[in-house]
């Protein structure tokens, strides 16, 4: 199995089971990483709630919410929801300030 395979089958088992692979978890805590200007970010998965938070800090204290960062977070909703629940919503939050989700 490639990487992708494995991913989906542990996507299998947390719907079966509600419990994360250590690979889901090191994929969810680089994700928000991919945002431009994100430096480090805190992840948290309520499994009850089917949710995902990342509490993120950028590289300086001026962070814009650009066509290019909406994008990322609606990819990155994207890749959750392969490797998690179909029905995955998720909160990125960024300097204090929430950019996606509720």
């Amino acid at each position: 199995m490639d990487a992708y395979d494995q991913l989906k089958h542990l996507k299998a088992m947390t719907i079966r089971l509600g419990v994360l692979h250590e690979a889901q978890v090191l994929q969810l805590r680089n994700y928000p990483l991919l945002i431009p200007g994100v430096k480090t970010a805190k992840t948290h998965v309520d499994v009850d709630s089917k949710s995902v938070a990342w509490t993120c800090q950028t590289k300086n204290k001026k962070f814009r919410l650009t066509s290019s960062v909406k994008t990322w977070c609606v990819n990155i909703e994207k890749m959750v929801r392969v490797i998690l629940w179909d029905e995955t919503q998720i909160k990125i939050v960024i300097n204090g300030r929430t950019i996606y989700g509720k």
